[in-house]
Formats: C-alpha cells, structure tokens, sequence
C-alpha cells in the first residue's frame, strides 16, 4: 500500500490499479513453477508476491470510489471492497474441484503434531495446474475490472475567471499534502512522531490478531472436529457473505456512530468467538463451527473497513492511499503476533487453551481504543 502511493502519485490511479494486478496474476503463475522447486521460493512468489500486489490494489479501489461519495466514506469503501471479501463464495469450491474433486480428506500427521496433511499423489499432482488456472481466471477478471475503473476527476466551478482558478488551484495545493515530494516526506515524519498514529496503528494491531489467527487456522481446526472437506469448503464459502456484510456494515456503523463504540463492539464479540471455539472441540458440533467462522470473517472484514476509513480521516496531511499504508502496519503487527503468540501457545497447550489465552488480544484492543484514542477519531 505505501508503495502503491507513490506509484499512483507518478503514473496515476488506472495505471497503478494495473501494476498491482499484474503482480497478483503474476505471483499466481510463477507459484505453479516454484511449487514444484522449493518451499522458500512459493513464500516468496505466493506470500510475498501475491500480498503486494493485493496491497498495490486494496487502498486504490476504496480510496478512489470514496471520492464519488463524500460524506459516506465509510459505506462506500465497504461496498467497494465487498468483491475481496466476497470472493471466496466463488473461488473456495472452485478451489475444492479442482484440487479435491472425489473429497479426499487428509491422512498424514507430522512428528510431534496433531495437524494433518494431504498425502494422496492425485490430489497433490493438481496443486500446480491449479495456480496456472487461477491465474488465467484472474487475469480475465482483471480484464473486466479495468474497464470498469473511472476516476472522478475534479470541477472548477469559476471556468470564466482565471483569477479565480489560480486562486483555487493554490489553495488546493496548501491543502493537499501530495503534490510536492518534499511535503510528503515531510508529512510521514510528521505522522511518525504522532501519538495519534502508534495508538492507532497499537489498536489495528490487538483488534484484528485473533480473527487473523481463528480465520488461517479455521481449516487446520477443523479437521480435529469435522471429518468432511466439501463441509469445510462450504463454511469458508458461506463465510465470504459474512465478510462482505462486515465490509458493508462496519462502514455504516462508522458513519452513524463512532470509531469508539464500534471497536467495543467488534472486539467484544471477538473475545466471545474465541471462548465457544474451545468448546466446540469438545462438542463437535460442525454448524456450531460454520456460524462461529462466519462471525469471526465478519469482524475481521468490519474491522478492515473501519481503520481504512480512520485511516485517512485522522491524518488528513498524509495523501490517502499512503496514511492507509501505514495505519496497515498494524495490520501487518497483528498478523506476526497471531503467528507467534499461537506458536508459542500450541506448543504447550491444546486448542481450547490456545483460543483461550486469544481472549486477551481483543480485550488489549479495546482498552488501546477507549483510553488512548482520541474522542475526534
């Protein structure tokens, strides 16, 4: 995303909308070749590639339709992203038949583990294939959604008074940070000795590391308590309407309530998800499980929306798609969090435990965003 800004501030919005799907497609195809080569060059095609152009194309497509709508930034970034967060409804079965069409379920554990791990050498020979076709399939999308990308581009009202124009053109240059690089840099350094953006980023960061950490794990899970992998497709499925919902909704709330209230909300339904997830390993219930991953997919999208749209709000001196970028180092902070805090927890504690001791994550967030957020947010 940060990089993204100054791209876009170089080449324009369409072109570098073009540029990070490029990326994305092209991280696709070169993970079919290095699939089959070594498992640090797919963390760097896939994990690594894929992310920054997803990044390069997030902030652009929210940050640009907002500007049709102001005033209700919030739900018009929700629906604006709603595609991302509602494309697993498509791809997650796409995904099951191509890769698993007779829905085979895993039979191999590694040493000192309880995960289990596909073996079968039909399902594992269509990996590869599979990326190439995701690829072209998204390539194609691409295509489409180029076509349809417009930016609105701004009226001058006076047209028949040159004076009057220049006037504008030099308030509006005061006004936006973006134009002179020196003043972007400036307007970084300036944001980087904020209070305001460590708290923000600090409150991203608590808020969204259980979803993060109950959303990769949802399928490694679930395989202890649901022996079905088509079940397991479908619940992450259903899940991409939950995210869409969340997407739509966390800008709604945004717009009619506060940063604050949301946050509580968010974070308390969180610490909520984590307690029931422990238990269902006891019970086993597998629609318990599917309405349990759809709510959490549903925060975590909320939450998305919600700091996207604070983002730009809070630090207006910073050009939109760069305060975006580093508000979403939080982002970032809460994933390696979730990562090596349920590490750390797995190796000395079962499931339930683990989503146990996550409750305090949400419940960081909420004191981070009630007593150090400012009420302007």
């Amino acid at each position: 995303m940060i990089i993204n800004s100054y791209i876009g501030r170089m080449t324009g919005f369409r072109l570098a909308v073009f540029i990070g799907t490029t990326t994305l497609t092209c991280g696709y195809f070169l993970t079919a070749y290095a699939i089959n080569v070594h498992f640090y060059l797919v963390i760097f095609t896939y994990a690594i590639g894929t992310a920054i152009g997803l990044g390069m194309t997030f902030a652009n497509i929210g940050v640009n339709a907002a500007k049709w709508f102001p005033g209700h930034e919030g739900m018009i970034t929700g629906l604006a992203t709603l595609g991302l967060g509602s494309s697993p409804l498509i791809l997650s079965p796409l995904q099951h038949l191509l890769i698993n069409p007779t829905n085979l379920m895993p039979n191999m554990t590694s040493s000192g583990s309880s995960d289990l791990y596909f073996d079968q050498e039909s399902l594992l020979q269509r990996v590869p294939t599979y990326f190439t076709k995701k690829a072209v399939i998204f390539a194609c999308l691409q295509i489409v959604g180029h076509c349809c990308l417009f930016e609105k581009k701004e009226v001058q009202l006076n047209e028949d008074s040159d004076v009057e124009r220049e006037q504008g053109e030099e308030g509006d240059s005061q006004k936006d940070p973006l134009l002179p690089s020196a003043t972007v840099s400036a307007s970084v350094m300036h944001l980087f000795k904020s209070k305001s953006y460590w708290v923000m980023a600090s409150s991203f960061c608590f808020s969204c590391a259980s979803t993060v950490f109950i959303l990769v794990n949802f399928k490694s899970y679930g395989q202890t308590i649901i022996n079905d992998d088509s079940f397991l497709t479908m619940t992450w499925s259903i899940s991409s309407i939950s995210g869409g919902i969340g997407r739509m909704g966390g800008g709604f709330l945004l717009d009619v309530t506060s940063f604050k209230f949301v946050i509580l909300i968010n974070c308390v339904f969180q610490s909520a998800i984590c307690l029931f997830l422990g238990l269902c390993e006891l019970h086993k219930v597998p629609i318990i499980y599917c309405m349990l991953i759809n709510c959490t997919a549903l925060l975590q999208n909320c939450l998305i929306t919600i700091f996207q749209v604070v983002g730009w709000r809070r630090f207006q001196y910073v050009e939109r798609n760069l305060s975006i970028g580093l508000v979403f180092l939080g982002w970032c902070c809460g994933n390696l969090i979730s990562v090596v805090f349920g590490y750390i927890l797995m190796s000395v504690c079962d499931w339930q435990g683990t989503f146990t001791a996550f409750v305090c994550l949400p419940i960081s967030g909420v004191v981070i965003t009630w007593f150090l957020v400012d009420e302007d947010t």
